[in-house]
């Protein structure tokens, strides 16, 4: 299982990484969006749409109906939202499986793990985490079960979105780029230092659990 972590700092650039996943999945793939609301799960399936030939506009939450299709060009898109998920009896009449098995179709599920059992087993699971400002934080696994097309992706990935991939090892704690400098380390930079100690002096950080005889400040 093959892991990339890509960091976009707009909804601009979230809608970007859909776009460019479109031309990078293959019919019948099914991508399987996690993430807090207003994380930016129908911003990457806006993005995902465009680049399946789909206005985006067309595209929103489908939370009241739990899925909708979309057909483009040359391949449509089936996008579910099992946000209001509780239950089988919330998924009767609804034949997801059937609709993102029909030929030339690429499917995009938010909140999927809602759907238990009835989960795709095989797809590309995106988890999505907001970050500071319009930061975010994707992190793409891809399941499909074969190592060469789970290289493939990755490898794209790393193409399109060079200076966006988050590199392997340990990254700063404030802008999450990798240390550079064995003076500043863990942070990447003097800034970041600076920015770090600032938030301490801010009380932005508070100890989760009493201090240790042996960690208390000298006087």
């Amino acid at each position: 299982m093959s892991v990339v972590v890509l960091i976009t700092r707009s909804a601009e650039e979230t809608e970007s990484l859909g776009a460019s996943l479109a031309s990078l999945v293959r019919d019948g793939d099914v991508i399987l969006l996690e993430g807090d609301l207003g994380a930016g799960k129908t911003c990457l399936v806006r993005g995902l749409a465009v680049g399946l030939g789909i206005p985006a506009e067309s595209v929103s939450s489908p939370s009241f109906v739990i899925a909708q299709r979309y057909d483009g060009p040359s391949r449509s898109l089936v996008h579910a939202d099992a946000y209001r998920v509780d239950g089988p009896d919330r998924l009767a009449g609804i034949d997801l499986d059937e609709m993102l098995g029909e030929p030339r179709t690429v499917g995009a599920i938010e909140w999927a793990s809602r759907l238990g059992d009835r989960r795709p087993a095989r797809s590309i699971e995106c988890r999505i985490r907001s970050e500071d400002g319009d930061r975010r934080r994707l992190e793409i696994r891809d399941r499909r079960g074969d190592a060469r097309e789970a290289a493939r992706l990755a490898d794209a990935l790393r193409t399109l979105f060079g200076a966006a991939v988050e590199p392997d090892g340990p990254t700063c704690p404030i802008c999450r780029a990798r240390p550079s400098a064995p003076a500043t380390t863990p942070f990447c930079s003097e800034r970041c230092r600076l920015a770090d100690l600032s938030r301490w002096m801010r009380g932005a950080y508070l100890i989760s659990r009493p201090l240790e005889p042996e960690e208390e400040p000298l006087n």
